[in-house]
């Protein structure tokens, strides 16, 4: 796809995710002890019986099958501020009894103890990314969960500063997750989403894709959304036909596009490798690209839509596109990316807040990151457009790769796996099918 995180570069375990246990009685045992888990903490003050259920059901999971997931959710409920309510409640219903304040204290602190504990196998085990980050929380929520002097115990071998860089490092769902979704920034939550995609959360590729079109990465958008309908997810491949804005409107192709996915043919896996032999890709404008970034606020493109929509030029991609409209469009499109570029010399405001410095500084890494790693040619599934006529221009003055070309069909292109290719050239053979 072309596509690589860029707000952190992550270790190779972060790709890597552990094995889970087949055993059906493990995989049970974590399903009803997420399950009591979740009953307990909507109970609130009356959840104490469910919690003790879960953790029956979740430690058997974990320490029997070492199921590490079964030990990431025991953990998050050993410290969980639900469980904690629970004891409270469970206190309440016989205040004056101190032999049962002692038990309800030590189970606690034993609980926090486990949380720490498995934490740290975890990391010992499988460098897990999602054991950092709960750490990290745990570091931030113990603080409030606390009956006397003897909850400050809680001495970590990390400080939460160095247990945060390490849960993004080793790719914590948690930590890109939260990230995402705390900041007012469509880049940098598209980025962090994106991130997120690439560990594994296919669902994740779908915002993404919104949130990076919307900050003016067009190409990098469709991408996104291509992937996520490649590696099965269903809402991307629908929104292939409600297309993102910037995308050539063609009814026809939409309608091709719905049907296909009525009845989309998954392979074993339930992924979509070669939805590109399936439905042709898109040819975007974006004024992005290697090495320069021209619109990251979305204002160029806007605006040259707009400018479509009111008939000013046409849009290069319509089949009734001339040179010269072409040439027109061109011109335009230049000139906004001209008068969009964003000076880096000037001074940080005095009046911003701190919030608004950090957000500036860190969508100015991320755009110099993007304009170094985008592909000169746009992204596989997401090619930049170029009218013809600019298109032999740039190929003649050997500023593209020609063995990357677009325009030439998947199979054909340098970097098509030979396998792959002599076993479908065996078949059309066998069935006698044309090219």
């Amino acid at each position: 796809s072309g596509l690589v995180c860029t707000p952190v570069d992550l270790n190779d375990s972060a790709l890597v995710r552990p094995k889970r246990p087949k055993e059906k009685r493990f995989i049970d045992a974590y399903k009803e002890g997420v399950k009591d888990y979740e009953e307990a903490s909507r109970l609130d003050y009356k959840g104490y019986d469910l919690f003790q259920k879960a953790i029956k059901n979740l430690s058997y999971a974990y320490e029997q099958g070492k199921d590490y997931k079964a030990g990431l959710v025991l953990a998050e409920l050993g410290y969980s501020k639900d469980y904690f309510r629970a004891i409270i409640g469970k206190l309440d219903q016989d205040e004056k009894n101190e032999a049962l304040l002692d038990k309800l204290i030590d189970e606690f602190l034993k609980a926090n103890y486990r949380s720490i504990r498995i934490y740290n196998e975890l990391i010992d085990k499988y460098d897990l990314g999602d054991a950092y980050w709960g750490l990290y929380v745990y570091s931030r929520k113990i603080e409030d969960t606390v009956f006397d002097d003897r909850f400050y115990f809680a001495q970590l071998k990390d400080s939460s500063k160095k247990l945060y860089e390490d849960a993004f490092k080793h790719g914590a769902y948690g930590a890109f997750s939260a990230k995402a979704n705390a900041i007012y920034s469509n880049l940098i939550a598209g980025e962090y989403q994106l991130c997120l995609g690439i560990l594994g959360n296919k669902q994740a590729f779908y915002d993404a894709a919104i949130q990076l079109s919307d900050s003016g990465l067009k190409s990098r958008g469709f991408q996104a959304l291509w992937l996520g309908a490649q590696l099965g997810d269903e809402k991307c491949l629908e929104r292939l036909y409600r297309p993102l804005y910037g995308i050539h409107e063609n009814p026809l192709k939409q309608q091709i596009i719905k049907n296909f996915a009525k009845h989309p043919p998954y392979d074993k896996y339930g992924m979509l490798p070669f939805l590109d032999e399936l439905i042709s890709t898109e040819w975007i404008i974006d004024p992005n690209e290697y090495n320069f970034i021209y619109d990251i606020d979305n204002d160029v493109v806007t605006a040259m839509l707009r400018g479509i929509d009111k008939g000013k030029y046409k849009d290069p991609r319509d089949v009734d596109s001339t040179p010269e409209s072409r040439w027109e469009f061109d011109q335009e499109i230049d000139a906004y990316k001209e008068g969009s570029a964003i000076s880096y010399s000037y001074d940080i405001p005095n009046h911003w807040s701190e919030t608004d410095v950090e957000t500036y500084l860190e969508e100015l890494y991320l755009q110099a990151k993007l304009a170094a790693l985008t592909p000169p040619q746009g992204y596989p599934n997401a090619p930049r457009y170029y009218s013809p006529e600019r298109l032999e221009f740039i190929y003649k003055k050997h500023k593209l790769d020609a063995k990357l070309d677009p325009r030439i069909p998947a199979i054909y292109r340098a970097n098509f796996p030979e396998e792959l290719r002599a076993k479908i050239r065996a078949y059309a053979k066998e069935h006698g099918i044309k090219e």
